[in-house]
């Protein structure tokens, strides 16, 4: 008879010590299919993992939404590496890290280039002679729309999406078309008003 600290290790207990290849064949021993054992393998891992992922990646400083992008991206590309990732765990916080590290610098891309083009539009409302009229009209109607609908519009003609322009002005995706709507109303209220 066995006492208590001789007992057999529980399922998760084993689960743990071993690595998630280790797991794989361990269920195809046991007559589950290779793509069922992977999948089984890597939705536990999924479950174990992505709060702790999210959390590291909280603490290098992402906000809850964008932190929880990163890691969904990270165990996407997980799933088409599994096998050939040896630590899982370290790996998913690398590239989910790496992730949000990337979007950030895309946001203060796209934030750069909203100012540059908003300095362009400056410009040429004080460089006549360098503008035609329509583009001076259009630049004169656009400094007087209220400032957010000012920079939406300006992010959208710099080239900028929906939700680019959401990210670089920090607002959501519908909150720029709520925006940008306002701003084509004023811009067709003075057209039609205009000579």
């Amino acid at each position: 008879m066995q006492n208590a600290d001789e007992a057999s290790p529980s399922p998760g207990e084993k689960n743990a010590r071993m690595n998630h290849a280790e797991l794989v064949e361990a269920l195809k021993e046991h007559g589950v299919s290779e793509h069922q054992a992977r999948h089984r393998v890597f939705e536990e891992l999924f479950r174990s993992e992505y709060g702790r992922a999210c959390g590291f990646v909280i603490k290098h400083g992402a906000e809850r939404q964008e932190a929880e992008d990163a890691v969904q991206q990270a165990f996407l590309e997980l799933y088409r590496h599994f096998d050939r990732v040896v630590s899982p765990q370290a790996w998913v916080r690398t590239v989910a890290l790496r992730a949000w590290f990337r979007t950030c610098s895309q946001v203060d891309r796209n934030a750069q280039w909203i100012e540059a083009v908003r300095e362009r539009w400056d410009q040429a409302v004080n460089s006549p002679e360098e503008s035609t009229l329509g583009e001076m009209w259009v630049h004169q109607v656009v400094r007087t729309l209220p400032s957010r609908q000012r920079e939406v519009v300006i992010a959208r003609s710099a080239g900028l999406s929906t939700n680019e322009t959401a990210k670089a002005l920090n607002m959501s995706p519908a909150t720029v078309r709520v925006h940008l709507h306002h701003a084509r109303q004023v811009l067709a209220n003075l057209t039609e008003q205009s000579p």
